[in-house]
């Protein structure tokens, strides 16, 4: 696996929108376990706020943000 700094270091050095493009290319298919290996605790904290206060049987929960889809996962 490519060190996260080099991911880092493509992503923030990209000159263009094709350029970003490529970089998260390249990193996409370890994202998110690599992130979670880092620490990266968002999802969770985030699922675990809204099984507070949501009850199971409320019905079906929409995840319309911005991301990997790993919170959607975890509802």
């Amino acid at each position: 696996m490519v060190d996260d700094n080099e991911n880092l270091s493509s992503v923030y050095g990209a000159e263009d929108s094709d350029a970003t493009r490529s970089a998260y290319e390249g990193w996409a298919e370890g994202y998110d376990a690599e992130n979670l290996g880092n620490g990266y605790r968002v999802p969770g904290i985030g699922t675990a706020m809204i099984a507070r206060h949501v009850s199971r049987d409320a019905g079906p929960i929409y995840d319309a943000a911005c991301g990997t889809g790993i919170i959607g996962g975890m509802l």
